[in-house]
């Protein structure tokens, strides 16, 4: 997944950014979020069945305030990888 996002601030709630789910909210296949209280990026993902999971992966930097970013979420089908501004975080 590749996207920009532009965050004004911190929240005190997760902000989601792309996700996949399967019915209920405890179905995700994948999520991509700036979780509560921080401007980094977290990656979480799940097996088809949503039983198996990868992650969270957290980002060890963070995205800049009031300036576009650009995200990239991978995965081999071993590791999840993420980029921020084009940097292996």
């Amino acid at each position: 997944a590749s996207l920009w996002v532009k965050p004004s601030h911190e929240t005190s709630h997760d902000q989601q950014l792309f996700s996949k789910q399967d019915g209920s909210d405890d179905d995700v296949n994948f999520n991509l979020s700036i979780p509560a209280d921080s401007l980094q990026v977290e990656f979480d993902l799940q097996g088809s069945n949503c039983s198996s999971a990868l992650g969270p992966l957290t980002s060890g930097g963070e995205l800049i305030e009031d300036q576009w970013n650009h995200i990239v979420a991978t995965f081999d089908n071993e590791n999840l990888v993420l980029y921020i501004n084009f940097s292996f975080r």
